[in-house]
């Protein structure tokens, strides 16, 4: 317990801060100030010609290249669609908020027009039984349901089940006896320990960043007793260690490319579910998009606009409880992401197939990305063959 020196001390410290902060505050606009003032006026094509920049140099108001042209009269930006001047920085995040949550119709037909001639999404028919494992039959602490396997709400036990038997059931079938799995972004291990429990032939190995994470996947391979586990605290890219199949369940945005890179570069196959490609369109560095055949036709700023328009819940409600708008041309922005992180392990020496998960429903992140090295023959493990008919939103 503080003395009453201690804690009057303490409050000494928290108003210096205070004050500190102040004056740190004062000699910023200050010095924004004097810029604006022996700055030169800007011209319109400058300011368009550098998207995200300020419009207001003296206000530090946000410009966006997505909403229109600035107006340096009342230094705010301008909104082309709304016709007039935005007059606050409130109302100007609110029409951004608004705009960029639709990925803007114009932007991303475009580029999903382009997307198109070159490389076109087909899926696969996705073989797995519908039921292929009695979750009853099992041990308790296997089930997402039970306390001691995840402890799912009700609500959410069903769907969840669904979700994992998708990519189990691939990851059963094309595992081999003495293979390693590696389960990137593993969490507590709800999509492997329970193919480790029905597979002690193959070697799993639970990676991911978070220890606590790992700490309870190794508590319930413990219980379980499996002695073919093991879990590596460790990011997907700094792990070097051979191995046979790699598997991801809902690795978020450019996780999945790590994913799929440290495969490729292991030539191991693959079974990959995509989670949130709206924040692959953060990464301008020149690795989207994925494919050389994409590369030809797409920009990486038009790639941009083709994966936040992907980034949608597919739901029948948007987050105001409203119809989402442009939803099938949304959805097939998803695909042609999917369909380009495929396309480039194919040029690698790759052969692969997009399936989805059966029922569709079970998820919005419903893609799984199928893959393994050409010349594999994967008739022993599961039959191949082009999904009849295709989704609503590929077009004929």
């Amino acid at each position: 317990m503080l003395s009453p020196a201690s804690f009057w001390i303490g409050g000494e410290i928290d108003d210096e801060k205070q004050q500190t902060r102040a004056q740190r505050r004062r000699e910023k606009q200050r010095r924004t100030q004097d810029a604006a003032e022996d700055a030169p006026p800007a011209s319109a094509s400058s300011l368009l010609a550098t998207p995200g920049a300020f419009a207001s140099r003296a206000k530090k108001t946000p410009y966006d290249a997505d909403l229109g042209a600035a107006s340096r009269a009342k230094k705010t930006p301008y909104d082309a669609d709304l016709g007039a001047a935005v007059v606050s920085r409130k109302a100007f995040f609110k029409a951004r908020r608004r705009t960029h949550g639709y990925a803007r119709p114009a932007a991303f037909e475009r580029a999903l027009a382009a997307a198109l001639g070159r490389l076109a999404p087909a899926y696969g028919a996705n073989v797995a039984p519908k039921r292929p494992y009695d979750w009853a039959s099992l041990p308790a602490a296997l089930d997402v349901g039970d306390d001691g396997g995840g402890g799912l709400p009700e609500a959410r036990r069903a769907r969840k089940r669904q979700q994992l038997e998708n990519v189990m059931w691939y990851v059963d079938r094309l595992a081999r006896p003495g293979d390693v799995v590696v389960d990137f972004c593993s969490g507590c291990g709800h999509q492997s320990i329970p193919v480790a429990y029905l597979r002690r032939d193959v070697t799993f190995v639970l990676l991911d960043k978070k220890r606590w994470s790992l700490l309870v996947a190794e508590r319930r391979c413990e219980e379980l007793g499996l002695t073919n586990v093991r879990c590596v605290d460790a990011l997907v890219a700094d792990f070097g260690e051979p191995f046979d199949l790699g598997l991801a369940l809902h690795a978020c945005g450019g996780a999945t490319e790590d994913v799929l890179e440290s495969c490729v570069r292991a030539r191991a196959a693959f079974v990959v579910a995509p989670c949130c490609v709206g924040g692959t369109a953060n990464w301008r560095n020149g690795d989207y998009p994925r494919s050389d055949a994409l590369r030809a036709v797409l920009a990486p700023a038009l790639y941009a606009e083709l994966a936040k328009a992907a980034d949608t819940n597919a739901s029948t409600r948007d987050l105001r409880g409203e119809p989402p708008k442009h939803l099938p041309r949304r959805r097939l922005c998803k695909s042609v992401v999917e369909a380009d992180r495929l396309a480039r392990c194919v040029e690698r020496g790759y052969d692969g197939m997009l399936v989805l998960m059966d029922p569709p429903e079970c998820t919005p992140k419903n893609d799984v990305i199928v893959g393994w090295p050409a010349g594999r023959d994967v008739r022993a493990c599961f039959e191949r063959r082009p999904a009849a008919p295709q989704p609503p939103w590929i077009p004929a």
